[in-house]
């Protein structure tokens, strides 16, 4: 069981530093060119944005059905704007703020005829921050496995059978 849980553990680790690692790459870039990612269904689509450091996700229903032609993943690239501040000059028109505090943003499309849903906005930094939690915790976790005399899988202490791991049965490597 602990073993399982350790492999688990070093799974979210590696898949969370792959996303902290890609949404740092999206975050510098971003302020070259705007990156637009949306998959459309039947009636759903939804859409993530990046463009000058902020990143944005939104889900749209449609009131008439999509066109199979638009249908599927799509991936655009232009020129790179503030997404809160494009926003800012549809509030009223087309959507609201439901608030926006420190580059988060909840924006509502409730006017159109043709489709309506949320938006939410983050800044890049906050989700390569939370995407670094989980490996700077095993950063920090691994070196207690490193200490001399102890099982190198478990960290069992070997000093009463150095032969072998009464714990994992690990054979200790010979010095």
């Amino acid at each position: 069981m602990k073993r399982a849980r350790r492999w688990l553990f070093n799974g979210f680790a590696a898949f969370s530093m792959l996303l902290c690692v890609a949404t740092t790459f999206l975050w510098i870039t971003a302020y070259f060119v705007l990156f637009d990612l949306n998959w459309a269904g039947h009636a759903v689509s939804w859409e993530l944005l990046c463009s000058r450091g902020e990143m944005s996700l939104s889900r749209m229903e449609w009131r008439s059905p999509i066109p199979a032609a638009n249908a599927g993943w799509n991936c655009w690239g232009g020129e790179p704007k503030s997404l809160l501040d494009q926003r800012q000059s549809l509030s009223g028109v087309i959507g609201r703020f439901r608030f926006r505090v420190f580059g988060f943003a909840l924006f509502s499309n409730h006017r159109l005829k043709v489709f309506d849903g949320p938006e939410i906005f983050w800044p890049c930094w906050a989700f390569a921050l939370l995407s670094a939690a989980i490996p700077t915790a095993w950063l920090i976790r691994r070196p207690r496995h490193l200490v001399p005399g102890c099982c190198i899988v478990c960290g069992y202490d070997l000093r009463a059978t150095p032969d072998r791991c009464p714990e994992c049965g690990t054979i200790p490597p010979k010095k």
